[in-house]
């Protein structure tokens, strides 16, 4: 029996043009959803990523994300659900098209990003959004050099994933040169990281060395790395930790 696509080899690139079109429509979430799961894994492959990597269809997953710039973008009470699978997709045709990555530069796509970054102490966002917020952020810093400078220059990339670094680990500083876990002053033995914090956390640290390594020299920044030695020190001995040369940034 011959399948659909089979008899149609374009199959997957009329059904990614649909499904986009569909999310151009007030729909409901769960409707939102099925479209969004229907693009990540249609967006795996490589062949099929066409009607993904456009600057339009960009525009639609960066919203659906919550992640575009402007009034009236964002819902005002945004699903969970539908951003968490709007940035897998956004991960996902980042990582495969050049076009994709040449679109979120132009869409600002970063701002967006470091935008949410700032809001690393708020509850309303849940693990999935902030580990695929900083997946996505490691992707297009890692595969972008011009997006790298500017969330380490205009956007203030190391103070802001620093703070989120901190907020993650659950840190507290007692004075400028000594960093501790919030709530566990007196503990001889504090207990592990969960796993959540910890996968976040690797992430953040992925992103700090993107935004400090200097491409033109090949090594990176001394001053900015000592940051992430203190707050590794921090995670690893799970204690106290005096800082010897430099005070939170």
């Amino acid at each position: 029996t011959k399948t659909k696509k089979s008899l149609n080899p374009n199959f997957e690139i009329h059904l990614g043009e649909l499904v986009l079109g569909f999310l151009e429509r007030d729909l409901q979430p769960s409707c939102q959803l099925a479209c969004l799961e229907t693009i990540r894994i249609l967006s795996r492959d490589k062949k099929s990523l066409a009607p993904f990597a456009t600057r339009h269809a960009m525009q639609i997953l960066i919203r659906h994300a919550g992640l575009g710039q402007g009034e009236g973008v964002t819902p005002e009470i945004p699903d969970l659900e539908v951003i968490v699978e709007a940035l897998k997709c956004l991960c996902n045709i980042v990582f495969n098209s050049e076009a994709a990555q040449e679109a979120g530069a132009e869409l600002q796509l970063i701002v967006g990003l470091a935008e949410r970054l700032k809001q690393c102490r708020e509850t309303q966002w849940n693990h999935d959004v902030r580990f695929f917020d900083l997946r996505l952020t490691f992707l297009i810093t890692a595969l972008r050099v011009d997006i790298r400078a500017q969330l380490a220059r205009e956007l203030r990339g190391v103070s802001l994933l620093s703070e989120a670094l901190d907020a993650t680990l659950g840190l507290c500083w007692p004075d400028s040169y000594e960093v501790a876990r919030a709530g566990f002053d007196g503990c001889s033995e504090l207990p592990p990281l969960g796993r959540q914090e910890t996968e976040r956390a690797m992430e953040i640290l992925k992103i700090l060395f993107n935004v400090t390594f200097d491409s033109n020299r090949r090594k990176v920044d001394e001053v900015r790395l000592c940051h992430q030695i203190q707050l590794q020190q921090a995670i690893f001995c799970g204690q106290t930790v005096t800082v010897l040369l430099f005070p939170k940034f």
